[in-house]
């Protein structure tokens, strides 16, 4: 089903206009590889591979990286990296006009501007072990029985890491014993699809304004 109100993007390539608002109003926009948080004062202060900056607000949505950075203040997150993986056939000899998902498999295929995805699989293994071959291999092999002579040259493979709950239901919320830090994270397969309605979640903990949806489901509290 395709209804009316549909939206459609590539998530690998990110669309810098939705800072526009942002520096609109005065607001900077900076790209920084954050390796540590630490309370300073009143504040935090947030070391990266540029040095060190100082905020009183901070908003933690590093995926599956979150929980690492949150730990060190005392803060443990639910979180697991569930590991997805997928094929890219540039120039694959098929044509799919819509995004499906091949039940039997579990693999969804998805009709791209560089070529034909095939993605898919759970793996649990943490944040830094390396990537296991064999699952992309298995993807290659569904795609090869899904459509018969596919044309697979020039194959691309990559992984990522999904922020996963145990309860499937993402964490936005204030975080205990250090008011002016949040958390966004633990959206697992969701991230972009739930991403509008946790930025304005979490403007309505900042700001106090009025909420867009009852908050409590996502709060941190219902792990203890």
């Amino acid at each position: 089903m395709l209804p009316q109100a549909r939206a459609h993007r590539r998530s690998a390539a990110p669309d810098w206009r939705a800072g526009r608002p942002v520096r609109a109003r005065g607001g900077r926009i900076l790209q920084r590889r954050i390796v540590k948080l630490q309370a300073d004062g009143t504040g935090f202060r947030l070391w990266s591979n540029l040095g060190d900056d100082r905020a009183e607000r901070v908003v933690v949505a590093a995926g599956a990286f979150s929980g690492e950075l949150l730990r060190p203040l005392g803060i443990r997150l639910p979180l697991e990296a569930e590991r997805g993986y997928h094929v890219q056939l540039p120039d694959p000899g098929v044509t799919v006009p819509c995004p499906f998902i091949y039940k039997d498999k579990a693999v969804a295929v998805t009709p791209m501007d560089g070529g034909l995805r095939f993605a898919g699989t759970v793996e649990i293994a943490g944040l830094r072990y390396p990537p296991d071959e064999r699952r992309a291999d298995a993807i290659l092999a569904t795609a090869r029985s899904l459509f018969p002579g596919i044309a697979t040259s020039g194959a691309s493979t990559w992984f990522g890491l999904r922020p996963s709950t145990p309860d499937s239901v993402p964490i936005i919320d204030e975080a205990p014993n250090h008011p002016g830090l949040y958390i966004a994270s633990g959206h697992g397969h969701t991230g972009l699809t739930g991403a509008p309605m946790t930025g304005r979640l979490i403007t309505h903990l900042i700001s106090g304004g009025p909420a867009p949806l009852d908050p409590a489901p996502y709060g941190l509290a219902r792990f203890r």
